[in-house]
């Protein structure tokens, strides 16, 4: 089963502050995590070669999913690197240049394309996924869940044991009212069999953060919507999922930028805003607050102590502002607040260890 020993499914976009995070994530740690990262292609790089260099540095190059960035598609681009990211979107034979590149990559398990389009091929695609050999995933959008109860019967007919249904519910800063629509699904899928895993998933991180003062907590919207979904399946457990704190792309605006540090514990967010701040001020907050966790083992964390005390690596920009939420997010729901999972430890060396 691919979730074997894994309690949490972060979807990820292969985005600057999204990767350095993950990249950051204790060996101890990714034992928990099967992430699914939305391709795109890497900033100026001239080809996808990049960008897959990228996300397997961020995995440290264990397993995880390929879904694809549609944002970020440009079908009217001359670059090499955003026509090749647009053939990977071509529907001919199942989706054959998708298939191809994952086949070409070890660690990567497909992720079913177009499962809401007009023709999604399913023979030919779960065809080549059996072929491939890792399993696949399933991401149903909860809105529109498209045609997944078939793919979940064809599943069964060509034996594909290894098939993960993951029910996102996208982004919204209030998911709870899709929680009885994903439950539905959940056990339509079910009444055809309890087999396959099933991951609910969804992000509820706010766009805004004016009126709310310098420094404030608000709750994590992904528990408890799971918590609903999972009390209204009583046959089958599911896994965790969410978007580790983000939204999903859009276009930049320009604005000022003001200085904010976020923290992240299991059930909430803490953030402090800055005032006609800088970051390191901000950071000064952070640390002399009660709600800090000084631990410094956590990449995030260790980042905003040297931010507060002047040193590298610091916070000088929203991006790596970011990072440092989504990386202490990931721990935080990889771990369930278990610190003690949370060790750098020591590498143990020479082969008399």
């Amino acid at each position: 089963m691919l979730l074997e020993g894994r309690t949490y499914v972060p979807l990820l976009h292969a985005r600057l502050a999204e990767m350095r995070a993950m990249s950051e994530i204790p060996a101890s740690l990714r034992e928990r995590m099967l992430p699914l990262v939305r391709l795109r292609p890497w900033l100026t790089s001239r080809s996808l070669d990049k960008a897959f260099d990228v996300i397997n540095d961020a995995v440290d190059f264990r397993g995880y999913g390929l879904d694809l960035d549609n944002f970020a598609r440009d079908s009217a681009s001359k670059k090499p690197a955003k026509q090749e990211f647009e053939r990977l979107f071509n529907p001919a034979l199942g989706f054959e240049a998708y298939y191809d590149k994952v086949e070409e990559n070890e660690n990567i398990i497909p992720v079913f394309r177009e499962l809401s389009g007009q023709n999604p091929q399913i023979p030919l695609q779960l065809q080549r996924a059996s072929d491939i050999g890792r399993g696949i995933f399933i991401r149903v959008n909860v809105a529109q869940p498209g045609r997944f109860l078939e793919v979940a019967q064809r599943c069964i007919d060509q034996d594909i044991s290894n098939a993960v249904f993951i029910f996102d519910a996208g982004w919204n800063t209030n998911i709870l009212p899709y929680a009885a629509i994903c439950s539905g699904l959940i056990n339509s899928l079910l009444d055809i069999t309890e087999e396959y895993e099933v991951v609910v998933s969804g992000s509820t991180f706010p766009d805004k953060f004016s009126n709310r003062g310098t420094r404030f907590s608000f709750q994590i919207g992904e528990r408890p919507f799971f918590q609903t979904v999972q009390g209204q399946i009583n046959r089958k457990e599911l896994t965790y999922g969410d978007w580790a704190s983000t939204r999903p792309p859009a276009e930049p605006v320009p604005m000022r930028n003001t200085p904010r540090i976020d923290t992240a514990q299991v059930e909430r967010w803490n953030c402090w805003i800055g005032d006609d701040e800088t970051y390191q001020e901000v950071a000064e907050r952070v640390v002399d607050d009660p709600l800090w966790e000084d631990n410094s083992d956590v990449w995030g964390n260790y980042v905003i102590a040297s931010t507060a005390a002047g040193e590298d690596p610091s916070i000088k920009s929203a991006t790596m502002a970011a990072a440092v939420r989504i990386n202490l997010h990931l721990v935080a729901q990889a771990s369930q607040g278990d610190l003690g999972l949370v060790s750098l430890g020591d590498e143990a060396v020479g082969e008399d260890l």
